[in-house]
């Protein structure tokens, strides 16, 4: 307890409500609202039925929404950045100081991208397979002279679960790439907040704030994405080859000039999305010199505010 006084005046400051944290009651509150896991619901995101259900009944507040976990948040995700950032630009050993952001993002989110490869590949795996079980249980029931029934029960099981099992790959690829790309994009979120607090008067003339914040809105958004996009890159190629191999297994060669027409339309769309490219960047530019001019311009008025 601290007494100040002045012309008869007294304040009375109590010290330790000025050292506790104005976040601990929201983190407690955080902590207790968090929505408990099993693996079950987590396969099956049935966790979110409650807060659907609630959504149904009244209109959603923020209160409502369950906190992120710790390892999901900003924070850890900046220090998880940072740190690495620090090791790697200390490191003398590294004759290559160029690509940081690309080998700082490999390093600490490699863990997490090949764990969302193998939900890609188990999908593209059942979506292989799954015409192949078709193409079994077609044979059989086509079959006059097949009298089993155990097997076309095993078929028909087998298409089944491995329908399933597609569904929840995809749905748990999808939502994993959309978690690590939420990491990376919030570290690098922070990590641009931080540099940009630390420019110098010649740096900012160099990186106006309509650039800063293309940085922030597209260049990080993009970054964010780099793990959907690169694990659909690879899976369409294998789902593609191994579709090409099991279509010449069953039709034979003749299924080869049906390729020619895929092809042709692939080269038509090429001149096509090399113009889209040029009118997104045409457009980021224009969005970088309006954003400019209005940076100028809010100074030159704060300028003659403080003159008049």
């Amino acid at each position: 307890m601290m007494m100040l006084s002045h012309d008869s005046v007294e304040l009375t400051v109590t010290t330790d409500s000025l050292s506790e944290s104005l976040l601990s009651e929201e983190t407690r509150k955080c902590q207790a609202h968090r929505v408990k896991l099993s693996f079950l619901s987590s396969l099956t995101f049935s966790w979110l039925n409650p807060l659907l259900d609630l959504g149904y009944s009244k209109p959603l507040i923020l209160e409502d929404i369950p906190c992120l976990y710790p390892e999901d948040e900003a924070s850890l995700a900046y220090k998880k950045f940072s740190d690495v950032w620090d090791n790697l630009t200390k490191d003398k050993s590294s004759k290559s100081k160029q690509n940081l952001v690309i080998r700082t993002l490999a390093k600490v989110y490699l863990k997490d991208m090949l764990f969302d490869g193998t939900f890609a590949l188990a999908r593209t795996i059942t979506v292989v397979v799954s015409p192949l079980l078709l193409y079994a249980f077609i044979r059989y029931s086509n079959d006059s002279t097949e009298h089993n029934l155990y097997r076309g029960f095993f078929w028909l099981v087998c298409l089944v679960v491995v329908k399933v099992v597609e569904s929840l790959s995809q749905r748990q690829w999808s939502f994993h790439a959309k978690r690590s790309g939420m990491k990376i994009r919030s570290a690098l979120m922070v990590a641009i907040f931080h540099k940009q607090l630390k420019l110098s008067a010649v740096a900012r003339k160099m990186h106006s704030t309509g650039e800063i914040v293309n940085y922030i809105m597209v260049d990080a958004y993009r970054m964010g994405e780099i793990s959907w996009y690169f694990h659909s890159a690879w899976s369409c190629l294998l789902q593609l080859l191994l579709s090409l191999g099991i279509l010449i297994g069953i039709v034979g060669l003749g299924a080869l000039p049906a390729l020619v027409p895929l092809v042709i339309c692939g080269i038509f769309n090429i001149p096509f999305a090399k113009r889209l490219q040029e009118c997104k960047a045409e457009s980021m530019t224009a969005q970088d010199k309006r954003l400019r001019a209005t940076s100028e311009i809010l100074s030159s008025m704060k300028i003659i505010k403080l003159q008049s």
